[in-house]
């Protein structure tokens, strides 16, 4: 918002100045009310290669089915884990939830960041569209231990594990592979 620095009656009085922003910061929009209601519509913003999709759906519920490249982050609970897989820096954010608590959370975590805004939320239905439109969604198999003990002993499979170098020091699958978060996003 601009504010001329004079009007037809003179100087523009101080107190007034910062009575009209003291206002504007007491009745500003809580970031939910600032993320855009995206639809359908609005499938082709994600072909940007700034776009980072984050879906803030429980963990099953992105298993279950989600958009292609997504990033499955529920709740936005952790987000300092988009900065530990490298990709915090030059983004368009856009948001797979029905969650306002989530949106809130996500918004107010990219405020400080000048090359980084929550662009657009889709709600979950968003899925059955992008089914209609593009065909099928992702999706991670379930199993058990049990089939990847027989999964390992029988076939070529790679197990690629994404903790940190401790965690894996601790206790890993044996021939698992380590590859660090960091560099398995732009690797593989």
């Amino acid at each position: 918002m601009i504010l001329n620095s004079t009007f037809s009656g003179g100087v523009l009085n101080e107190r007034l100045v910062k009575g009209v922003f003291r206002q504007l910061r007491r009745h500003a929009r809580k970031p939910i009310e600032r993320v855009p209601q995206l639809t359908n519509r609005d499938f082709d913003l994600l072909q940007s290669p700034r776009a980072l999709l984050l879906d803030l759906r429980p963990p099953l519920a992105f298993s279950s089915g989600f958009i292609p490249a997504s990033i499955n982050l529920p709740d936005f609970e952790s987000p300092n884990l988009l900065g530990s897989a490298g990709l915090v820096g030059a983004r368009s954010i856009y948001l797979v939830t029905d969650s306002p608590q989530a949106v809130d959370r996500a918004a107010k975590y990219f405020e400080p960041f000048d090359d980084m805004q929550v662009a657009g939320c889709f709600p979950s239905r968003a899925l059955e569209d992008w089914t209609a439109a593009n065909g099928a969604t992702g999706t991670i198999e379930h199993i058990t231990a049990d089939t990847l003990a027989v999964r390992l002993a029988a076939w070529k499979t790679v197990v690629a594990d994404l903790r940190d170098a401790a965690a894996f020091r601790r206790a890993h699958i044996p021939e698992a592979i380590r590859i660090p978060l960091k560099i398995g996003r732009a690797h593989v």
